[in-house]
Protein backbone atom coordinates (compact mmCIF):
# COMPACT_ATOMS: atom_id res chain seq x y z
CA UNK A 1 0.00 0.00 0.00
CA UNK A 2 1.39 3.56 -0.69
CA UNK A 3 1.49 6.15 1.24
CA UNK A 4 -0.87 8.09 -0.67
CA UNK A 5 -3.48 5.40 -0.03
CA UNK A 6 -2.40 4.80 4.17
CA UNK A 7 -3.22 8.74 4.07
CA UNK A 8 -7.05 8.34 2.24
CA UNK A 9 -7.57 5.57 5.22
CA UNK A 10 -6.38 7.50 7.85
CA UNK A 11 -8.52 10.24 6.43
CA UNK A 12 -11.34 7.99 5.94
CA UNK A 13 -11.09 6.97 9.85
CA UNK A 14 -12.72 10.05 10.76
CA UNK A 15 -16.06 9.74 8.55
CA UNK A 16 -16.27 6.04 10.21
CA UNK A 17 -20.48 5.54 10.35
CA UNK A 18 -21.31 7.88 7.58
CA UNK A 19 -21.26 4.94 5.21
CA UNK A 20 -24.33 5.56 3.34
CA UNK A 21 -25.27 8.94 4.46
CA UNK A 22 -26.08 11.93 2.37
CA UNK A 23 -23.66 14.59 0.67
CA UNK A 24 -24.20 17.42 -1.28
CA UNK A 25 -21.89 18.87 -3.63
CA UNK A 26 -21.74 21.16 -6.35
CA UNK A 27 -21.09 20.24 -9.90
CA UNK A 28 -21.17 22.97 -12.37
CA UNK A 29 -22.34 25.54 -10.42
CA UNK A 30 -25.41 23.11 -9.38
CA UNK A 31 -25.92 21.40 -6.48
CA UNK A 32 -26.03 17.45 -6.58
CA UNK A 33 -27.31 15.10 -3.94
CA UNK A 34 -24.72 12.32 -2.82
CA UNK A 35 -24.02 9.22 -0.88
CA UNK A 36 -21.47 8.65 1.53
CA UNK A 37 -19.73 5.00 0.14
CA UNK A 38 -17.66 2.46 1.12
CA UNK A 39 -15.46 0.52 -0.91
CA UNK A 40 -16.00 -3.09 -0.46
CA UNK A 41 -14.05 -6.02 -1.97
CA UNK A 42 -15.11 -6.78 -5.63
CA UNK A 43 -16.23 -3.38 -6.22
CA UNK A 44 -15.27 -1.37 -9.31
CA UNK A 45 -16.16 2.58 -10.19
CA UNK A 46 -18.58 1.06 -12.70
CA UNK A 47 -20.37 -1.02 -10.73
CA UNK A 48 -20.83 1.72 -8.15
CA UNK A 49 -22.36 3.87 -10.60
CA UNK A 50 -24.88 1.80 -12.26
CA UNK A 51 -25.84 1.27 -8.35
CA UNK A 52 -26.49 4.64 -8.47
CA UNK A 53 -27.38 5.90 -11.55
CA UNK A 54 -24.54 7.51 -12.39
CA UNK A 55 -21.47 7.31 -14.31
CA UNK A 56 -17.51 6.96 -13.57
CA UNK A 57 -16.54 10.22 -15.13
CA UNK A 58 -18.93 12.25 -12.54
CA UNK A 59 -17.76 9.75 -9.30
CA UNK A 60 -14.54 10.89 -10.86
CA UNK A 61 -15.10 14.57 -10.73
CA UNK A 62 -16.12 14.83 -7.38
CA UNK A 63 -13.57 13.13 -5.80
CA UNK A 64 -10.72 14.83 -7.63
CA UNK A 65 -7.28 13.97 -5.49
CA UNK A 66 -8.31 11.50 -3.71
CA UNK A 67 -9.27 8.75 -7.11
CA UNK A 68 -6.96 9.39 -9.78
CA UNK A 69 -7.06 6.07 -11.84
CA UNK A 70 -10.35 4.80 -12.04
CA UNK A 71 -8.99 1.02 -12.11
CA UNK A 72 -6.94 1.69 -8.62
CA UNK A 73 -9.52 1.98 -5.61
CA UNK A 74 -9.01 0.20 -2.21
CA UNK A 75 -11.52 -1.57 0.09
CA UNK A 76 -12.05 0.50 3.01
CA UNK A 77 -12.17 4.20 1.41
CA UNK A 78 -15.09 6.34 1.33
CA UNK A 79 -15.94 8.10 -1.56
CA UNK A 80 -18.80 10.27 -2.39
CA UNK A 81 -20.92 8.72 -5.07
CA UNK A 82 -23.21 11.76 -7.05
CA UNK A 83 -26.65 9.97 -7.30
CA UNK A 84 -28.46 10.26 -10.52
CA UNK A 85 -25.96 12.83 -12.49
CA UNK A 86 -24.29 11.70 -15.27
CA UNK A 87 -21.57 13.43 -17.21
Amino acid sequence: MTDEMKSMMLNDEALEGVDGGDCTIEIDGKKILCKLYRVQKGDTLTKIAQRYNTNVKAIMAVNKGKITDPNKIEVGWIIKVPVNVKL
